[in-house]
Order: structure tokens, then sequence, then C-alpha cells
């Protein structure tokens, strides 16, 4: 299971949660209000605990307002990766990978 926090001036405080699998790609989508929102990548296997994950962010309001960005990240289970386009706390993302029971 995937989880995604979004804490930045497009979504104040937005969870997402999707059943990801080894290799498959994955897209998912909600709208926050006005704020269009794609979460979308890849799980790998990784090593000593680790999965690779490529993960790419957009969130849409307006042509004029809008932003996309993209990780190769590596996950160990149950723990938080967090960072964003700016390292401050305006604009914060956090993921998690657990299993699902």
């Amino acid at each position: 299971m995937l989880r995604v926090r979004l804490q930045d001036p497009f979504n104040r405080d937005l969870e997402i949660r999707k059943r990801v699998e080894l290799g498959k790609p994955f897209r998912v989508k909600k709208t926050n209000g006005r704020v269009r929102n794609t979460i979308s990548g890849t799980l790998l296997p990784g090593s000593n605990g680790k999965y690779k994950m490529s993960l790419t962010i957009a969130e849409w309001e307006s042509k004029k307002s809008n932003m996309r960005d993209g990780w190769d990240l590596e996950l160990e289970l149950n723990k938080a990766w967090g960072g964003g386009p700016i390292a401050s706390f305006v604009y914060m993302r956090t993921v998690t990978l657990s299993r699902e029971d």
C-alpha cells in the first residue's frame, strides 16, 4: 500500500492511498476543490529492505497555477520519505510504503 500526503499551497493536507504491485505502473487521480492531482509511478524490487520507486506528482489548478515533480526514491517499509520542490515546511510531500494485511 502506498500512502502519499501533500501539504503545500495547492493542497493544504491531502492524503491519497493506492495499492501498488512490483513492476506494474500505477496512476491515481483525485480532485481536491479546484485542484486536480495525479500521482503515478512504478514500484521496483530493491535490496537490503529498500524498494525503488519512480514517482511523479502533478497538481493542477489552472494554466498559471500548477506544479509537477518527480523523484527516484528508495523506500523502506513503514518509514516515511519526505521532500518537496523547496526545502521548507511550505511544500511537503510524504511518501510511505507498507504491506497490506
